[in-house]
């Protein structure tokens, strides 16, 4: 019993480490309460983000979304549409500052999937097509040079990904969604 310990320890301790800073980051993520009003302030004390990565497995709010574990793809997994339905969507409250963003979407593609709008306080950013003749998984999009401004504050607000419409050879408005990442390019 002992030699399994020893054997394991390395590796829970790297695991430990690894989970205290997934914590550290889903914190400083978490500006708000659910149902978008101002959280702890962290908002105030950051001054806005520059930079943030996510995990989509838990939206802040969403029509019909769920958590699909599939061992195939970057992750493990990936947020998904339920059931095709036009007019699905998802968002992350975060709180951007003012200037020029990109993200950066890793999603999967096939022949039911829909093309994801995506906007940041009701403003559209663009959108990512995630149609393809065959299926396949961790395929990388990016919408770039995208303006934030005219906010006083850098408080948190919606990020969201809309399946809004769909390529003509698709058979549904499915969407999937794996990881994304938002960052500040310029001022």
């Amino acid at each position: 019993m002992s030699w399994i310990i020893k054997r394991w320890a390395p590796f829970t301790t790297a695991l430990a480490a690894d989970l205290n800073q997934f914590r550290t980051n889903l914190e400083l993520l978490k500006l708000h309460t659910h149902d978008g009003t101002a959280g702890d302030g962290s908002a105030a004390i950051y001054g806005g983000l520059d930079y943030a990565q996510v995990l989509p497995m838990a939206p802040d709010n969403n029509s019909t979304w769920s958590t699909i574990t599939a061992t195939a793809a970057a992750f493990g997994g990936y947020l998904s549409t339920n059931d095709g339905v036009q007019g699905r969507w998802a968002e992350w409250q975060l709180p951007l500052r003012n200037g020029t963003w990109r993200i950066d979407v890793l999603h999967a593609k096939g022949p039911d999937m829909g093309i994801i709008t995506v906007t940041y306080a009701g403003d559209t950013w663009g959108t990512v097509d995630c149609y393809a003749a065959g299926v396949s998984v961790d395929n990388s999009s990016a919408i770039t040079g995208v303006t934030v401004g005219n906010f006083a504050a850098a408080t948190a607000r919606a990020l969201r990904f809309t399946i809004s419409t769909k390529n003509a050879s698709a058979t549904a408005y499915y969407g999937r969604v794996q990881f994304f990442a938002v960052r500040r390019t310029g001022a």
